[in-house]
């Protein structure tokens, strides 16, 4: 873009700013307070064009709404700052549009996580705790700090809040710009069968189970283990737990009982990448809680 092309494009009439009798001595005062650089005044003639341009970040303030932008090039300002002791000019995208375009990722990614919709709404915050479900909720809380946290598996009887806490650690832990994965075991088995007539499909959800950043298999066990299951199974366990990939299980078997169901290989591996945590207490969903 030439001078001329960015002189129309910033709507600025450079003639008139030219012809316009000006106090330096105030204007570099001007700059300070609305744009937070120290500049001299040999600077602020040089520069005068360029700084009344980004100073029209003002214009910012009394927007209401990106469809309110009353920016020449809708959604980007023209910004100034000092890097090592130099002056630079520069396009940026305004704030408004970059909070928006933020809160878009993340609903795509809540979307692309599998969350169910009687899940959105729910939080580690908003999860009642009893006597039985106290650490879990202190691990649910663990999971969203601590990215390097070791995983867990909730074990417990149905309705104890295993799956809310799950996925609140999911959503949480996107807001804060992760990837994530939330899938019952039964549906991830059905989908790996269905998927064989499927050219590419198989191997594109075995990539996704073994490489998304945080992924929650709920209720383990629930699925028959055929040779099928417990090797795939066995796969992604492996895989996540050699690569430190962060994973939560629910289930509602304790750990004897899901030895005896999948086997030593798989426990063994779950056991390594992940904390056993039980809950217990009153079966929320029977008492119309959830």
């Amino acid at each position: 873009m030439n001078e001329q092309e960015f002189n129309d494009t910033f709507g600025l009439d450079t003639q008139l700013f030219r012809s316009v009798e000006i106090d330096y001595a105030k204007y570099v005062d001007e700059v300070k307070n609305k744009l937070n650089i120290e500049i001299t005044e040999d600077e602020a003639k040089i520069f005068y064009i360029d700084f009344q341009r980004a100073m029209e970040v003002e214009k910012c303030k009394e927007c209401r709404s990106l469809d309110d932008c009353m920016m020449k090039v809708k959604w980007f300002v023209f910004n100034a700052g000092r890097n090592e002791n130099k002056l630079h000019f520069y396009l940026m995208k305004c704030e408004r549009y970059l909070i928006n375009e933020n809160l878009k990722n993340q609903l795509e990614l809540l979307n692309s996580c599998n969350i169910p919709e009687l899940y959105k709404s729910k939080s580690v915050k908003s999860f009642m705790d009893t006597k039985g479900t106290e650490r879990a909720k202190e691990v649910a809380n663990e999971m969203i700090q601590n990215k390097k946290r070791r995983g867990v598996i909730f074990c417990g009887p149905t309705g104890t809040g295993k799956t809310h806490l799950a996925i609140s650690v999911i959503m949480s832990r996107i807001e804060q710009g992760d990837t994530g994965l939330y899938i019952t075991a039964p549906d991830l088995f059905d989908e790996l069968r269905a998927s064989y007539d499927e050219k590419g499909k198989t191997e594109k959800i075995r990539l996704t189970i073994r490489e998304t950043g945080l992924l929650c298999i709920d209720d383990l066990g629930a699925e028959k283990p055929t040779e099928f299951v417990i090797e795939e199974l066995f796969k992604f366990l492996n895989y996540r737990m050699l690569n430190k990939r962060q994973t939560i299980i629910t289930t509602n078997y304790n750990k004897q009982e899901l030895t005896s169901r999948l086997g030593v290989r798989i426990v063994s591996r779950i056991s390594e990448m992940c904390e056993f945590v039980e809950t217990s207490g009153p079966d929320w969903r029977m008492s119309g809680m959830v």
